[in-house]
């Protein structure tokens, strides 16, 4: 019996070591249900709001371009291969509109990425010959070998339907099947098709060519003699065949440009290095160590190192892409030929080509994240190999992928200006791909030299180890939360809390606008600002930066110790947690928000403990809370919510319950938490507005629609107005997947508080951009009890075990990145490390204002109301200020209306009796400004702080401006 077929009937191979019985089963028997959903889930995510990038743009020009009568090569640039020129005009024929050209450009993609995986479905078995005789293995490998690519490619997002690099990976993906099959000629016609899509496919012909002649003869179990008359003639008809191909596909773009393929080849040799290239990299790191010389430019939608630096590079790459080539396929080659197992010379055909991309990848002047694209279905089926360190070798390639994403999504402009840490990070991958081409061509090692021990620490030293990821993770979410206070609730909060300070008296009437003063006016954040009142005065903005790191660090430490302590050393807690931090973070302000935030974590905390040991304390320290919390923020509501559907829930599975077996309740249990509810709802009416604060607070989340109209974290996440603005919506919707995935996955177990409280985390999440914490808050504990539930399963400790290195290595990477430049957003925006105040407060033109002794009414832009309410009032009134509950329906849609026209402009003016202007210069307030500055009604007074300040006197106005109707 040879070595692989050894492996084989071993007692379990990598995969099945890492999954139980019952999860093969499960894997196998639904394996279509199971790919489908989540193909169609994280593909439908993806082509969600898909937009055309730049490349999509330049595909559309050429198409757009070539069915206009010019001539491609010829009349107007084209740097691809006339396949990729065809595959971009095909959806130009039935648009002419971007979006929806890119559009039909992703279904196309789309439709590559279904036949891979149905490709997929086949490749293993066509591998392993005969290795996989089992029905429920085979089935049970090709799920887990679709699922696992999904992940691979999940990775690169858009990237998978913006560019056509997909389609490359389908025809090496093919041409691989149709070798293992033994098709020679329908392979030869897919590497002329490779060809006549990119050039670079040429590099696959001699290790299919050479795989096809070594394995004719399957029954000559011992190494062949090979003469080269043999060669010669086997691979003659394959010449033929490809010559013939490339003919019929090249020649009438030829004749019809006039121009030959050196064309194609000539246009891109005179770039310099790319700049995520091996070269480039290398020179970056060079030129910050020794002061070099070294500037990018962008060209024909890439970026280049420019100068001589970057030609020289580009050369030196150009010269050892061949070495490095030419002695890798003769390697490859002869290890090819020495395999007398048809199962391991067919591995060793997908680890030749995948080492050959890859070398030429990190060896050549241009290196794309989406290049990778092209391996990925090769990765993901070594992945699966049954040799450990082939497996790993897959999943090496997975980190270089989430590295390649990462760099391009949020370090890209950093790159472009040639930072540091990108450099180095672009380094670690390029090398990384080095690293795994040598792990590729290594020879196989017998099966028991593989069995590395899963950890070289000692016990002693891994009992301490397993620490350092969570003091990392809290570390970057304390240090994350160390931004600058720049929301402007903060200013009449602190004006609020000085006024009643100073008067002794809660505010019962409005006193800070002009439009709705004397209105009822229900301060239901009072202690909110006396907070903050106390904090500022200890150090002032810093003080209050500080303030927010440590509810950050209170809020990660309520959450970590709420999980069981088995739970705590789970595979993807620390993962999920880091989620649910970025989430927080991307809502937590210094505003009374916070303390809802912190106080709802102190209720996950006492609630889970509570369901685990049922101990009393843990119910009872919520009720003086919820004093506190009532009187901080009108999110205490949330706390009644809770705890009537934790008393129905518990009341409900004491009567029926065979309806969960995952926890069972008495009923003094539904006692205890009616009586939690019913002290909280008493707790919650000990404050100086007694019943009005509980109406208040329902009326305003029963009514706010006009609310969410206007304001933008009112707004609903799932609105196509607010979707693409709302920072972290992909988080939360990563952990609203894995929840209901999870429990889903339970449905046996029939987990119902958990599926009552998701559906309470799903619904407020929901409502609005600055609920999309709840989501994590909520359902942390519920996604890692569900997943662990799953594991416990289907899974062995080897898979679910947490790996400390690796987990402390990311979370080592992303405190360096956010201390270097700041929390992520986006690729382009980033909130910096910084304490005390930030943004655009106008404090010019406030102290101007000031030192002038104006007094009246001023018209000013909804951010700016706070500011001047806290620096100016009551001599100087806004019209409108961040206390938009305040003002009601009417008032609000009169202010927000006001600019449409000057008719209504001035009207408004008129009616309030404003006599100051003070307007930002944004694209709606330029309009109004030009008119302004050409009326002798305004006055322009001063322009600072990125505003203009006038004054105004309705006298002066023209009255054929009351009945304009357009600026």
């Amino acid at each position: 019996m040879n070595e692989y077929k050894k492996k084989e009937s071993g007692p379990a191979h990598l995969t099945t070591a890492l999954v139980t019985e019952s999860g093969v089963k499960f894997l196998a028997t639904y394996r279509i249900w199971i790919v489908a959903a989540v193909w169609l889930a994280v593909r439908g995510y993806t082509l969600w709001g898909l937009s055309p990038n730049y490349y999509v743009e330049s595909y559309l020009q050429m198409a757009g371009d070539w069915l206009d009568g010019y001539t491609p090569y010829s009349a107007f640039k084209v740097e691809y291969p006339p396949g990729a020129l065809l595959l971009f005009v095909l959806p130009r024929i039935f648009t002419e509109a971007s979006i929806v050209y890119g559009y039909i450009f992703a279904f196309v993609m789309l439709l590559a990425d279904l036949v891979i995986l149905l490709l997929l479905w086949r490749i293993p078995a066509l591998v392993r010959g005969s290795a996989i005789e089992a029905d429920m293995a085979r089935r049970y490998e090709s799920t887990l070998l679709c699922l696992t690519y999904i992940l691979f490619t999940a990775v690169f997002r858009r990237l998978l339907f913006q560019n056509y690099d997909l389609i490359i990976g389908l025809l090496l993906l093919a041409s691989i099947y149709f070798a293992l099959r033994k098709k020679a000629v329908v392979v030869d016609v897919l590497v002329a098709v490779g060809i006549w899509f990119n050039l670079a496919a040429l590099i696959w012909i001699p290790l299919l060519w050479w795989y096809g002649f070594v394995s004719r003869d399957e029954a000559s179990s011992s190494k062949r003699t090979l003469k080269i008359i043999e060669v010669a003639r086997a691979l003659l008809a394959r010449a033929a065949v490809l010559a013939g191909s490339l003919g019929v596909l090249f020649l009438p773009f030829i004749l019809l440009a006039g121009r030959s393929l050196g064309q194609i080849v000539r246009f891109h040799l005179e770039r310099g290095s790319q700049l995520e290239s091996t070269a480039a990299s290398i020179l970056m790191l060079g030129a910050k160590i020794f002061g070099l010389e070294l500037t990018t430019e962008f060209t024909d939608r890439a970026v280049h190192l420019s100068g001589s630096l970057g030609s020289q590079g580009a050369a030196v790459t150009g010269i050892l892409a061949i070495i490095v080539f030419v002695a890798l396929t003769i390697y490859l080659a002869r290890m090819i030929q020495s395999q007398s197992d048809a199962a391991v010379r067919n591995l060793w055909l997908i680890r030749g080509l995948m080492a050959t991309i890859l070398a030429l990848l990190a060896t050549s002047k241009v290196f794309l994240p989406q290049y990778l694209l092209w391996v990925c279905p090769l990765a993901a089926f070594l992945a699966h190999d049954h040799q450990p360190r082939i497996s790993r070798i897959g999943w090496y390639l997975f980190g270089v992928n989430l590295i390649s994403v990462i760099v391009f999504f949020f370090f890209y402009p950093d790159l472009i200006e040639m930072h540091l840490l990108p450099g180095i990070l672009l380094l670690i991958r390029n090398l990384s791909v080095v690293w795994l081409v040598i792990l590729l061509l290594l020879p196989d090692t017998p099966a028991a030299d593989q069995q590395e021990p899963l950890s070289r620490i000692t016990p002693s030293a891994n009992k301490y180890l397993v620490y350092l990821p969570m003091v990392l993770l809290f570390a970057w979410g304390t240090t994350a939360a160390f931004r600058p206070v720049w929301n402007n609730d903060i200013w009449y909060l602190l004006r609020e809390a000085g006024d009643i300070v100073a008067s002794g008296e809660i505010p019962r009437v409005d006193q800070y606008s002009a439009v709705a003063a004397g209105r009822p006016y229900l301060a239901h954040e009072w202690l909110s600002g006396l907070i903050f009142l106390g904090v500022f005065k200890l150090g002032g903005g810093e003080a209050l930066t500080v303030f927010r790191s440590l509810i950050m660090l209170a809020i990660l430490l309520l959450l970590w110790f709420s999980l069981e302590k088995r739970a705590r050393g789970f595979v993807v807690t620390t993962l999920l947690l880091a989620l649910v931090a970025y989430i927080i973070l991307e809502r937590l302000f210094v505003r009374p928000h916070a303390f809802t935030l912190l106080f709802l974590c102190v209720w996950v905390f006492a609630l889970e403990r509570w369901r685990r040991q049922r101990r009393l304390r843990y119910l009872i320290i919520l009720v003086p809370l919820q004093i506190l919390w009532a009187n901080l923020h009108g999110g205490y509501i949330i706390a009644l919510v809770l705890g009537v559907m934790m008393t129905g829930s518990a009341a409900f599975l004491v009567i029926f319950p065979s309806w969960s077996k995952d926890e069972s309740y008495d009923w003094s249990d539904v006692l205890k938490l009616a009586l939690l509810t019913v002290a909280c709802l008493a707790a919650s009416l000990v404050n100086p507005h007694g019943l009005r604060l509980l109406e208040f607070s329902l009326s305003l989340g029963l009514a706010s629609d006009y609310i969410k109209q206007f304001i933008y974290e009112w707004g609903s996440p799932l609105s196509g107005k607010y979707m693409h603005r709302a920072y972290g919506s992909d988080v939360a919707l990563s952990i609203f997947i894995l929840m209901w995935l999870g429990l889903i996955l339970n449905v046996k177990r029939r987990p119902l508080v958990d599926a009552v409280l998701a559906v309470l985390a799903t619904v407020i999440t929901a409502q609005a951009i600055r609920f999309v914490s709840f989501i994590g808050i909520l359902g942390f504990p519920i996604t890692v009890r569900a997943w662990l539930a799953v594991a416990d399963t289907h899974a062995k400790p080897l898979l679910v075990k947490r790996r400390p290195i690796l987990e402390a290595a990311l979370f080592t990477f992303i405190l360096a990145s956010t201390i270097i430049y700041g929390f992520p957003l986006d690729k382009e925006n980033h909130r910096r490390i910084d304490w005390g105040f930030g943004g655009r407060i106008p404090y010019q033109t406030l102290n101007f204002m000031a030192e002038q002794g104006f007094a009246g009414v001023i018209f000013n832009d909804y951010s700016d109301g706070a500011f001047l309410q806290h620096d100016l009032a009551p001599r100087i009134l806004p019209v409108m200020d961040s206390r938009i509950d305040v003002y009601g329906n009417e008032l609000t849609h009169e202010y927000f209306s006001s600019r449409d026209n000057p008719e209504k402009f001035f009207k408004y003016l008129n009616k309030y009796n404003v006599s100051f202007i003070l307007l930002m210069q944004t694209k709606k307030n330029i309009p109004v400004i030009q008119l302004l500055l050409q009326l002798p009604a305004a006055k322009p007074l001063l322009r600072a702080d990125g505003r203009f300040l006038f004054s105004y006197d309705p006298e002066l106005l023209p009255s054929e401006f009351l009945h304009r109707q357009a600026f």
